[in-house]
């Protein structure tokens, strides 16, 4: 119901204008009734007096029908004990260490004396009432307001009115039907001009459609499905203190780091949509207000119990992978019913989720929205306790559920299969994919759900630049090197193992590069803490296997660099996304050994190309002092390794056998030959003792190696201004390498531009003979006997004539 404000007062003004008199009087009758409150305690005497004691028979006992009772039957049982008025229980001990039970007689006399002060008491009150009477003169009226309006405030549920918004400022969202407040968040975050899957997508989901859209990594996918969630928020009714709110939407995604960012997105949305102007002035209790929107993350790693207040308090939105849903959801039956009544449900990166070992548990979260939902029964559940979960079963699923699933692949068969609502596949056709299956479970409320198809042709961005270098497989930590120094910037690299990892950190790290790991093993704080020094060094280094291809937006990311290539196409598109995000230009490397041949030529089949990227100019020059950084540093971290190794194998051994109380034999640590009669010590042996002692000279040699300068073929250090290059202009005007004098200073992509495509590298068919028969076989023995017989011949004749 709205009302006129000018014509009609509103409940609430009312009531905070009475609540202000009412604190301005309440100070003075405080006083007031402390100083009587003094007087009257000053004049009652609060001596106990000795209780009369009572017998059993003289109890005033109560008629109890035991049948109503549970517990109770007709042959006895469970007693119970009601308790008696004016009675009361005081226990006697005889010295003997037995306790008696007496019934004595509650004390009736403070009754007397409470009345006495009830009298006294009054007496002020009629004094007061004189002076409340003046202050009610001055209380506001309710005569102005309607039956409706004097109901309790409390249970108002109040909608916020749009405040106006220029829609000029935002000319290329005109006519998108977002909330104002969001208008004026996307002009502060500078979303002024939407990308083509934004443009699509917003107006169909702010219309009530189901949604499922194909598009390339870095296309905006997340702000697409967040502001039709965001403006529905916004305009339900501001949430009450005190009243857990209804989950709005829930939004699956694969990867913790890909959660985070989501639940980052949104915050920064909402902070930007909320923020007040600075001339506006708090009212007062606004700081005890409940936030009008509220985000939850739940991700694994993480604490549980701190998710699990989050999701007690409740929240509109929430943020959440489904292992650690899962975890929550088995023991909090309002949360699954919670996610049953939702009224948006997103899933984000839909092709990476079934790959992530959770389709089990999606699987399962997925079906509580479905409208013909069927709780599972356990045959070995209590019935009390399966009969007390009622809180799922009695809730119903909505009617008007929206589902946005988003991905960067989508087969085209299950495109036309969703066009036309045939989704389960008939007899005789190809076995349906996983992400096929997850699909089908989804109950789309929409008869068509729109299908945006904007995936580019091949998978990969219009953008994005790629090369290649072809090298043996031992020389790949060398033109990895050459390239982070020759084209710094943010790169990420991808190995195809954890193990690959460990062996590249050290390395790296001892040619003093800013690299940092991201892998699967890695405790989540580590793995944050890592992915925020990455974003914020210009140059840093991550190193990562494929938990950081899908999803992540990382801003500004120059380069992606595929250590191993990828076994699928799916997931080198995925790859490559990480860089070209938001139309700008990137560049992805693939460094290839002959061993990976094999599998260039069967992922470019499955991006269906024919030719291979064009090969990366090499500098040459620079490539031998870059080898003996590399052959030094790995030369100390493998001394540091097999140091480490001993030394862990040693303590091992040595706590094994102190557990076992055993004797450890002196030989087992050195190769030397020992006294059987020598005392043992637990010092190393000699032959670790002398690899710790090398490490500090092999690393003060590469201190050395790195401190030289790189100088290109043809420079002089000596003399800058002579040679065969000289690139003195190009110093001074600030022109020139940061690292390597003489290398040009184009970016990777630019010259990415001018590399041919080269013909893939197919592998040589052998022609094999046609086999011959058995009579073939001896045509040509025989041949052959008669060919060694004439020439036996010719040679004896050759003997007679000498």
């Amino acid at each position: 119901m709205t009302t006129d404000k000018s014509s009609k007062p509103r409940l609430s003004d009312v009531l905070k204008a009475a609540k202000a008199k009412h604190r301005s009087s309440k100070t003075a009758k405080g006083k007031k009734a402390a100083k009587a409150s003094a007087s009257s305690s000053s004049t009652v005497d609060v001596t106990p007096a000795p209780r009369q004691r009572l017998k059993a028979n003289e109890l005033k006992w109560k008629t109890v029908n035991t049948s109503t009772l549970p517990g109770m039957d007709g042959g006895g049982g469970m007693m119970m004990l009601e308790e008696l008025d004016d009675v009361a229980i005081e226990w006697e001990d005889d010295g003997e260490g037995r306790r008696t039970a007496r019934f004595l007689a509650k004390d009736t006399k403070g009754k007397r004396k409470a009345e006495e002060i009830e009298e006294s008491d009054e007496e002020m009150a009629e004094d007061d009432e004189a002076a409340e009477a003046e202050d009610d003169e001055d209380l506001p009226t309710f005569a102005g307001l309607d039956a409706s309006d004097m109901d309790d405030e409390d249970d108002e549920d109040v909608v916020e009115p749009e405040p106006t918004f220029d829609d000029g400022l935002l000319p290329e969202w005109t006519g998108v039907s977002v909330h104002s407040l969001i208008k004026r968040a996307m002009v502060a975050l500078d979303f002024v001009r939407p990308t083509e899957i934004q443009q699509r997508a917003v107006p169909i989901g702010l219309d009530g459609r189901d949604v499922v859209g194909v598009a390339e990594t870095g296309s905006g996918k997340t702000l697409a499905y967040s502001l039709p969630i965001l403006s529905h928020v916004l305009r339900q009714p501001v949430p009450r203190a005190g009243v857990r709110r209804p989950l709005s939407a829930l939004v699956l995604c694969p990867t913790r780091e890909l959660a985070i960012q989501v639940n980052d997105a949104l915050s920064k949305v909402v902070a930007a949509a909320l923020a007040k102007d600075e001339d506006d002035e708090d009212e007062e209790g606004d700081k005890k207000k409940p936030p009008r929107i509220s985000v939850g993350t739940v991700v694994g790693g993480l604490s549980a119990h701190k998710q699990k207040r989050i999701l007690d308090r409740g929240c509109d939105i929430l943020v959440a992978t489904p292992g650690r849903l899962w975890d929550l959801l088995k023991t909090d039956d309002i949360l699954a019913a919670s996610i049953r009544t939702v009224r948006f449900l997103v899933i984000d990166e839909a092709d990476r989720m079934i790959e992530t070992g959770h389709f089990a548990e999606l699987e399962t979260i997925v079906g509580l929205t479905q409208r013909n939902y069927v709780q599972p029964t356990d045959d070995d559940e209590d019935p009390v306790f399966a009969a007390s979960a009622t809180t799922l079963t009695e809730t119903s699923a909505r009617e008007d559920m929206q589902t946005f699933v988003f991905s960067a692949t989508l087969s085209k068969d299950l495109q036309q299969n969703l066009k036309k609502r045939k989704r389960k596949p008939s007899k005789g056709k190809r076995k349906a994919s996983a992400l096929e299956d997850l699909v089908e479970k989804l109950d789309f409320r929409d008869a068509a759900p729109e299908v945006i198809d904007l995936s580019p042709e091949g998978g990969l961005v219009a953008t994005l630049r790629e090369s290649m270098i072809e090298c043996v497989q031992a020389d790949k930590d060398l033109y990895l090197y050459y390239f982070l120094l020759r084209y710094p910037g943010r790169s990420l690299v991808f190995t195809g193992s954890i193990d690959g990892i460990r062996r590249l950190i050290p390395l790296f790290e001892e040619l003093k590069m800013p690299v940092y790991p991201l892998h699967s093993q890695l405790q989540q704080k580590q793995r944050l803490k890592n992915l925020d020094r990455f974003k914020s060094n210009p140059n840093a280094v991550l190193i990562a296997t494929d938990v950081a291809a899908r999803g992540l937006d990382i801003p500004h990311v120059d380069h992606v660099i595929h250590f191993n290539l990828p076994r699928t196409a799916d997931a080198y598109v995925h790859r490559s996304g990480r860089t070209a995000r938001a139309q700008n230009p990137g560049f992805a490397l693939q460094i290839v050994s002959p061993e990976d041949r094999a599998v260039q030529r069967a992922l470019l089949k499955s991006l269906d190309r024919d030719a291979a990227p064009g090969d990366l100019e090499i500098e040459g020059g620079f490539l031998p002092k870059l080898k003996e950084r590399i052959a030094l540093a790995r030369q100390i971290e493998k001394t540091q390794h097999e140091v480490k190794k001993e030394s862990h194998d040693r303590s091992w051994l040595e706590e094994a056998a102190e557990a076992m109380d055993l004797d450890i034999d002196p030989s087992m640590f050195s190769d030397e030959e020992h006294d059987p009669d020598a005392p043992f010590t637990r010092k190393g042996s000699k032959k670790q003792t002398k690899k710790s002692a090398n490490v500090p000279k092999l690393k003060h040699q590469l201190a050395q190696l790195l401190a030289e300068p790189l100088l290109a073929r043809g420079i002089s250090a000596r003399y800058p201004t002579s040679g065969s290059r000289v690139i003195v202009d190009e110093v001074v005007r600030s022109a020139a390498h940061p690292t390597m004098l003489g290398a040009g200073t184009a970016k990777a992509f630019e010259v990415a531009d001018n590399a041919k495509p080269k013909a893939l590298h197919k592998p040589k068919s052998r022609v094999q003979a046609p086999r011959e028969t058995a009579q073939e076989k001896k045509d040509r023995k025989r041949k052959e006997k008669g060919k060694d017989k004439r020439r036996k011949f010719a040679e004896d004749e050759d003997e007679d004539d000498e």
